[in-house]
């Protein structure tokens, strides 16, 4: 993989990692003030599509780059 892919899928992976954290503060903060959170039953599934989504841009930047 090349030095310019293996940087931009880490710059994708920290983006992600601060899409897990930023809104999980906001949810918490807004249901301190009495919000209800709708569909909550689906973040596992976002985020197991966007880890596989990193994953397989991984795999197949590897397999281009051996030829396999």
């Amino acid at each position: 993989m090349s030095a310019g892919a293996l940087l931009f899928l880490s710059f994708l992976g920290l983006q992600r990692l601060a899409a897990l954290v930023i809104p999980r503060r906001n949810t918490t903060r807004l249901m301190a003030r009495g919000a209800d959170e709708h569909g909550a039953g689906y973040y596992p599934l976002i985020v197991a599509l966007h880890a596989g989504w990193l994953a397989a841009m991984a795999a197949f930047g590897i397999d281009a780059l051996t030829g396999h």
